[in-house]
C-alpha cells in the first residue's frame, strides 16, 4: 500500500528490493541484515508469507537472542507478504557487531520462521536492572480507522525485555491479526501504535477491544 512508501526513504526500497530479487525462487523467509549510521543501529528485514503469529515469533526470537527492538516498522503487501523491518541492537546498546553475530542472528531466524506451525518460543531473558526502577503505567487505546476497516490500539507502557513478543501472544489469543505498526522506544517509554483486525478483516468491536487491551495487560504482568 501507499503508506509502505511513505514511511521507509528510497535507500531503504532499494535494499528491500535487491533482497527480494536476489532471493527469488527460494522457498525460505528472507533475512537480511545491514548496519544504519542514519538511525543508529542494525536494520533487520524480514520477507515472508505472512502467518498471524509472526510478529508474536519473530520477536520472541530476537528477545532470547538478547537483542533489544528499538523501533519496528510492520507491513503486510497485497500479494499476502510481510515486509518488516526492526532496529534492533545488543545487551551492551550497540549495534550488531561481527560477521559471526550476524550469520547466528540469520540462521536462527531463518530456521525458526520456516515451521511457523511448531512451538512458540518463549522469552526468558530477565530486565536489566535499569528497567527495574522505572514504572510507567500501561495505557491502552483504541479508535476506528473507518475506512481502511482496521481499529488503531495504542499502547503506552514502560519497556522490557518481551514487551512485543507479549502483545504478539494477546494477538494470537484473541485472534486479531496484524496489519501494520510502528514501534517507537523513547528510553525507558515505549509509544507503540498498532493497526489491527478481525478474523474476517474486519474493525474490532467494543467487546474484542475489551478482550484484547485485558489479554496484553495479563501478558505484560506474565513478563
Amino acid at each position: 500500500e501507499d503508506d509502505y512508501f511513505l514511511r521507509h526513504s528510497p535507500q531503504e526500497i532499494a535494499w528491500h528490493t535487491r533482497c527480494i530479487i536476489g532471493h527469488a525462487g527460494q522457498n525460505t523467509p528472507l533475512i537480511d541484515l545491514r548496519h544504519s549510521d542514519a538511525r543508529g543501529g542494525t536494520e533487520l528485514f524480514i520477507y515472508t508469507r505472512v502467518d498471524d503469529t509472526l510478529f508474536e515469533r519473530a520477536t520472541a526470537l530476537l528477545d532470547q537472542l538478547g537483542l533489544d527492538i528499538h523501533d519496528a516498522r510492520i507491513t503486510t503487501a497485497r500479494n499476502g507478504y510481510a515486509l518488516d523491518t526492526y532496529l534492533i541492537l545488543d545487551e551492551s546498546g550497540t549495534p550488531i557487531q561481527g560477521a559471526y553475530q550476524a550469520q547466528e542472528i540469520i540462521a536462527t531466524l531463518t530456521k525458526a520462521l520456516s515451521t511457523l506451525g511448531e512451538q512458540r518460543p518463549r522469552v526468558t531473558r530477565r530486565p536489566p536492572r535499569r528497567f527495574q526502577h522505572f514504572k510507567i503505567p500501561t495505557q491502552i487505546s483504541f479508535s476506528i480507522d473507518a475506512p481502511n476497516h482496521r481499529t488503531v490500539m495504542e499502547l503506552v507502557t514502560g519497556d522490557r525485555p518481551g514487551l512485543l513478543s507479549a502483545v504478539g501472544r494477546a494477538f494470537s489469543a484473541c485472534g486479531i491479526r496484524l496489519q501494520n505498526a510502528r514501534i517507537a522506544t523513547f528510553g525507558e517509554r515505549v509509544e507503540d501504535t498498532f493497526l489491527v483486525s478481525d478474523a474476517g478483516h474486519r474493525p474490532l468491536t467494543a467487546q474484542a477491544m475489551d478482550a484484547l487491551a485485558g489479554a496484553i495487560r495479563t501478558h505484560l504482568d506474565q513478563g
